[in-house]
């Protein structure tokens, strides 16, 4: 996770990743992301950074930062 710096945020249909690091590198204003994996009662959702905030182990997501384009799918 990288807590802060949000934007943006939308649900993420079908629960992939890829979606959000994919948005990230189209808009001129984001420079980090975290997507959060769907849970029980909550679906994905991307949230889209203005800034590169340090990154906080959480097994609830996963994120990047604009332009390194790998994203690993979860475990």
């Amino acid at each position: 996770d990288r807590p802060g710096g949000d934007y943006l945020n939308f649900a993420v249909r079908g629960g992939d990743p890829a979606v959000c690091a994919a948005r990230c590198e189209r808009e001129s204003q984001c420079r980090a992301w975290s997507f959060s994996y769907p849970t029980a009662g909550l679906g994905a959702v991307c949230w889209l950074k203005s800034d590169v905030t340090a990154p906080v182990e959480n097994p609830c997501c996963t994120s990047g930062v604009s332009g390194a384009g790998v994203v690993e799918p979860r475990n």
